[in-house]
């Protein structure tokens, strides 16, 4: 999937999204995702603690990169090489294919594969890479959504829960960013072993995190020996009790 990089299209989702935090921000009501610098002092009053900034957002880095990538570590020195594996956008300085030198960001070693939002400069700057990077929400930027979708609806549950053989909330362990072990924590509708194997659907786009558990709710429709997730969005955005209130 390969998205022109379009600025303006971009600069209107970031402020879509941001601007309405940044008049909660002002208000003393809203304080995730804004790049707020806050100033506090200590109980004797005599010298106030540092300013802490928060990082700047994903829709925020996008605005500044010459380009995404996807691809695969190969080497590490003094510079890292990236080889592409897809070009998800650019503005013409960044290849479509090939490697790329990075300027290796901490921690990054050989081998390491995912997205990659990339800087001006030779070598290229690393804004945003793996393990932190938020792909998912980098991917629906790019196609001009927010990067957080709204909440699934009553509607919408209903409709999953009319097509799943069992609904069950508990502990996911991604063996892929489409696959992997639950183990089942709360039993919402149907009979479920205390363990499932799960594979997402193919027709759905939503994906694991691989790098730590993960807890939700999934809509399972069995397969064989094992159960197909059929979740409109990752497991993770569904909770219980709203699932339960729509399901009555």
């Amino acid at each position: 999937m390969h998205h022109r990089f379009d600025p303006l299209r971009l600069r209107r989702v970031v402020a879509l999204v941001l601007v309405p935090l940044l008049a909660l921000a002002a208000s003393g009501c809203g304080k995730d995702d804004v790049a707020v610098t806050t100033t506090t002092t200590d109980d004797s009053g005599d010298e106030p603690f540092p300013p802490v900034s928060t990082p700047p957002s994903f829709e925020e880095l996008l605005v500044r990169s010459v380009g995404v990538v996807r691809g695969r570590v190969s080497s590490v020195g003094e510079v890292a090489v990236i080889v592409i594996g897809e070009h998800l956008a650019g503005d013409g300085s960044l290849p479509d294919s090939g490697s790329i030198e990075v300027d290796p960001p901490p921690g990054v070693e050989d081998g390491v594969e995912g997205l990659w939002i990339l800087g001006a400069g030779d070598p290229f700057e690393v804004l945003s890479g793996p393990p932190t990077i938020d792909e998912e929400g980098v991917e629906r930027l790019l196609a001009g959504e927010p990067r957080v979708p709204a909440p699934p609806t009553a509607d919408a549950i209903r409709a999953l829960a009319e097509e799943a053989d069992l609904i069950v909330f508990g502990r996911i362990d991604a063996t892929a960013r489409d696959a992997g072990t639950v183990e089942v924590e709360v039993v919402i509708e149907g009979d479920a072993p205390e363990r499932v194997e799960i594979t997402r659907a193919e027709a759905r786009t939503w994906k694991l995190p691989t790098d730590a558990p993960t807890y939700g709710v999934l809509f399972l429709v069995a397969d064989g020996d094992g159960w197909i997730a059929i979740n409109d969005q990752r497991p993770s955005a569904y909770r219980v009790t709203p699932v339960e209130d729509a399901l009555g």
